[in-house]
């Protein structure tokens, strides 16, 4: 009747209030062992230098992405384009582990963030000279209706 399974071990955090309800649920089912957790033992597994630099990373590599999405050249294709699309050339990348990943990332932000960084700058400072001259071309509009001598 009972075999052997692969279990794991999974801790769930929730609100007091929806305690009650989550541990009937769960046990109603039938599918799980519950047990409390130590508050002692839930601050010891708090993330490790790693995950703070994976998620510096994340959200840095995010921003550049989103930054070039808005500059990316539309891609005229219609129908055909639509139902088969070209698919990408993909990198292959071995995992070696947590640290030579994020070194890879590090190096890989070296190169590409200084670049996109003065691309930005230039696109900014191009956008800023465009509503200069937008605002001056206003003012000498409103000034050529007055009919002056200069």
């Amino acid at each position: 009747m009972f075999r052997p399974e692969e279990m794991v071990k999974i801790e769930v955090i929730t609100l007091n209030r929806h305690k009650d309800s989550l541990l009937t649920y769960l046990h109603e089912n039938g599918v799980v062992e519950i047990r409390e957790l130590d508050v002692k033992i839930a601050q010891r597994d708090s993330p490790n230098e790693y995950h703070r630099k994976a998620a510096s990373y994340s959200i840095t590599i995010s921003r550049l992405v989103d930054f070039l999405k808005a500059y990316r050249k539309s891609q005229g294709g219609g129908i055909k384009e639509f139902i088969f699309p070209k698919e990408r050339g993909r990198k292959k990348y071995r995992y070696e582990g947590v640290e030579k990943l994020i070194k890879d990332v590090e190096g890989f932000l070296a190169v590409v963030e200084p670049e996109i960084k003065a691309v930005e700058g230039k696109i900014t400072a191009t956008q800023t000279e465009i509503e200069r001259i937008k605002n001056n071309i206003t003012v000498l509009e409103l000034l050529s209706a007055l009919n002056l001598d200069v």
